[in-house]
């Protein structure tokens, strides 16, 4: 039953970024959107649910989205210095990046670090 309440809070709280990124004319909207994604508004929720079920992995837990973290202001940095370009290439490039960076995690292991 906690994975269907797990599953249920965050599709809400999915659904209010997507619900508030589709008003794309209202500017406002948008920078709302990505100011959410940007904070941490999910980490208190993944802090919750990785402590349920082990409260010695939150430190792990923290190490590694640490790890992310620091691609994530990479990918940043770097589109923001590209944000001219046309957008479906800087769009494909953040997945590429995103795509290489989790084969090199799970090929080299280092979710085992």
């Amino acid at each position: 039953m906690t994975i269907i309440t797990d599953i249920l809070y965050g599709g809400i709280f999915s659904g209010i970024i997507s619900y508030i990124s589709s008003h794309y004319k209202n500017m406002n909207y948008i920078r709302i959107a990505a100011f959410l994604w940007g904070a941490p508004s999910l980490l208190f929720y993944l802090l919750y649910i990785a402590s349920k079920y082990n409260k010695n992995i939150l430190p792990d837990f923290i190490s590694h989205a640490v790890y992310g973290t620091v691609l994530t202001i990479i990918a940043l940095v770097v589109s923001y210095y590209l944000r001219f370009i046309n957008p479906m290439l800087l769009v494909v490039g953040n997945f590429l990046f995103f795509a290489v960076c989790f084969y090199i995690y799970l090929h080299y292991k280092l979710y085992a670090i």
